[in-house]
Formats: C-alpha cells, structure tokens, sequence
C-alpha cells in the first residue's frame, strides 16, 4: 500500500505545474493611503485641535507614481484573467526593491522581470499587450 502512495507522490512531484514555472516580478512604488481612525468623533475631535486626520501620504506621491498605480494593477488583473503565472509586486523603496533593481539594471519604473530575465522598464506600455507578451512566455 505504501509502495504505490509512493509511486503516485513520486510521478506527481515530477509533473511541472504551469505557476512554479513562470514567475512575474512587478517592481514598482505603490502609493500609500493612511487614515488614522475611521470614526466621526475623531474628525470632530481633529478639528475641534486643528488637526486633520482625514489627510492621505497618497496625496504626496508625484503624478507619474499616481498614474502608474492604475497601470500595475490592471496588468496584474488581465494577467490572472489570461495565464497561470505567479505574481510578486516588490515596492521600489524597500532593501529588496532595491537589490532586484540594482542586479536588473532597472533605471525607470516599473521593471517587470519574468523568470528572472528583464523584459520591460519604463511607463510606456500597455497592460494588454505587455500581458499577451508575458503570456507567450509562460
């Protein structure tokens, strides 16, 4: 009996599923939106002090990382929607972010890395198109 679980567990750890094969690596910086508390005394409160704690660390990105947001996001969906692939987002800003960029070469974001190779870099693209391109890859 344990002989054929092993046969089985043996033949299925040799199939290669599709999402351990392909691996999308999206670089990028995602805005952040912070609210303090989400309760209405605490606005009255804020604003009886002079404090205002509906304010949001998104509204201090630039223009061109509030315009990539939407960009990232609807490749990330049209992605799950077309292939199997596995999808990491790594913010720009962290220690990892920052090796993945240095090792790629990446000066512009987003840098979009696909089973360790670089394929794209840079604002100018289109979600639809760079997806089918990721797709033939996977």
């Amino acid at each position: 009996m344990t002989s054929i679980k092993h046969r089985v567990l043996g033949f299925l750890g040799r199939i290669k599923h599709p999402t351990r094969e392909t691996i999308v690596e999206i670089i990028t910086i995602t805005p952040i939106s912070i609210r303090f508390c989400k309760l209405d005394t605490c606005d009255m409160l804020g604003r009886a002090f002079g404090v205002d704690f509906r304010g949001s660390l998104a509204e201090e990105y630039s223009e061109e990382v509030k315009e990539l947001y939407p960009k990232v996001m609807k490749l990330i969906e049209t992605l799950s929607r077309k292939c199997y692939v596995k999808i990491h987002v790594i913010e720009a800003l962290t220690p990892l972010g920052f090796y993945k960029l240095s090792r790629h070469g990446g000066e512009k974001l987003p840098v979009i890395i696909v089973n360790g190779t670089k394929i794209w870099e840079g604002a100018d693209w289109d979600p639809e198109d760079l997806s089918e391109k990721i797709c033939s890859i996977a």
